[in-house]
Formats: structure tokens, sequence, C-alpha cells
């Protein structure tokens, strides 16, 4: 022992304290447990001028996001993603794509993924990432032609009509949630959408891609900046952990269920890493 006491917050609270400015956290992932890909537009994201070749998967699982063909590469921002000015992955609307292989082919009655993006219009109804096949296999999550957005995971839930016109130019963050139970979309961390359904997801022959979906023609049309995935259904308390590493990460103003317990912190010192 070093005669020191050591106290021990949660993650959130930890990436609260340094968002309100204790300094700049070296990022890390709160919840690695059944991670299965993790793209992160400020580390590992290879380019041919600006065009996007490869996005690395910092998992190591090795499910990297890949396009070989020049007319269908995304591009790279390096900055101007969010309040925290955070770098990007542009898909043009138009054909832009990437394709990760066939390692995310996740099956079963659990399944938790994150994704950090920015619509820059509304497209015709591209999958945003997700590897949906013909038949009902796979997951999906999806800017439907309705102007809602969805989810795919055995059976699909939808927010309301004419809902993705208000989310264009804003960063969003949506998270798919599947267990035994349930299927349920996240939108900034409140729910959206949810419905009981004990349907497994069953296989996929398609490839997980980003920005397209193998069933449909549309692409889309906005920005990517991270993308989580889990082969289970994450807790309720792992959930707001990750969704309070976006928060903290990026700056997108998502309320803390217990903020206001914060005020009485402001004396403390914590230790981190800077980038």
């Amino acid at each position: 022992m070093n005669g020191r006491n050591t106290l021990n917050l949660p993650t959130w609270v930890i990436l609260t304290l340094v968002s309100l400015g204790c300094g700049t956290l070296q990022a890390q992932v709160p919840v690695t447990s059944g991670l299965r890909e993790w793209l992160e537009a400020d580390v590992g994201v290879q380019t041919s001028g600006t065009s996007v070749t490869n996005w690395l998967d910092q998992s190591g699982n090795g499910n990297h996001a890949m396009q070989t063909s020049a007319a269908n590469q995304p591009t790279y921002l390096a900055t101007g993603f969010g309040a925290a000015n955070k770098p990007s992955v542009h898909f043009d609307g138009l054909n832009d794509f990437l394709d990760a292989g066939s390692g995310l082919n996740i099956t079963g009655s659990g399944l938790t993924i994150f994704t950090l993006m920015r619509l820059t219009a509304n497209a015709n109804g591209p999958g945003i990432a997700g590897n949906q096949g013909s038949g009902g296999t796979g997951y999906l999550l999806e800017e439907g032609t309705d102007d809602r957005f969805k989810f795919f995971a055995g059976i699909g839930v939808q927010t309301a009509d004419n809902v993705t016109g208000s989310w264009v130019g804003k960063p969003l963050l949506m998270t798919g949630f599947k267990d035994a139970s349930n299927v349920t979309l996240y939108t900034n961390g409140v729910q959206a959408a949810t419905a009981s359904s004990s349907t497994s997801i069953s296989s996929s022959s398609d490839n997980f891609l980003i920005g397209h979906n193998a069933l449909a023609s549309g692409f889309l049309n906005g920005d990517i900046a991270e993308i989580l995935i889990y082969d289970r259904a994450l807790t309720a308390q792992e959930r707001e952990n990750v969704t309070a590493y976006f928060d903290g990460k990026y700056s997108l103003g998502i309320p803390e269920p217990s903020a206001a317990a914060l005020l009485g912190l402001g004396g403390m010192i914590l230790l981190w890493r800077r980038r």
C-alpha cells in the first residue's frame, strides 16, 4: 500500500469532469467485453489524398473497412465534426461506401451498435451501418425513405415520421440494441423506438457495409465519426458509460442522469494521460 486513499468514480463522472475543463482525456472506450468493431476517425484512417481507402479496426479483431474502387471512396475530413471539431469520414450520398467484410456477421440474441454521425442531407433510404440481407437476416441502422431512423435486428423498429430532417447538420449518436426480449433504437441516449421480440439475429450472407446496404439503392449523405459494435446486449449501465464516452469526447451535450452531483466535485484532482 502507498498510504493513499483511492476513490473509484463511474466512467461518466470522470468523462464529465474532463469535459468541464480538467484537460484533454486520452479517449479509451469504457466497455471492451464483446467489442467486435471500433472505428474512430481520429485513428487508423488511411487515405489516398483525401479519399479513404481503409478505416482500420481498433478493437484488435481486424474488421477493417475498405474501398478499393476510387469512384466509391468517401472523403476524410480532418476537422469540423461537432463542437469538439473532430475528424470524420464523409459519404457523398451518390456512391460512397466502405466494406468491412464478413467478420461482423453477428447472430443470436445479443447485439449493441453505436454509430456517431451527422447527416448532410436526407437521402434515399440508405443503410448507415450493417449487414442486413435478404430474408430478414443480419442487422442494420438505416435512414428510411419515409424520413425515419430505423434499426433492424431480427425485427425492425423505427422512429416517428419526418424525424431525419430535423437532424441534418447535427451530430447524432444512434444506438441499436438487441437482447433476448427487445429491439430498441436510441438517439443521443434517448429511447426513440422499441418493440418486444424474441426473434434472434440470423446469419447474413452479405458483408457489413458503411454508408450503404446491399438491399437498398440509396447511399448515406453525411459524416461518420465513430462506430462501436458489440456481439452482446450491453447492460443499461454499460450503455450509459459508452454514451458518456461519446459525449465527453465529442462534446455532444447529452445530459447525464446525475450531472447535478458534479457541482460538489469541483475541488477534486484527477490524473489522466494527455493526447
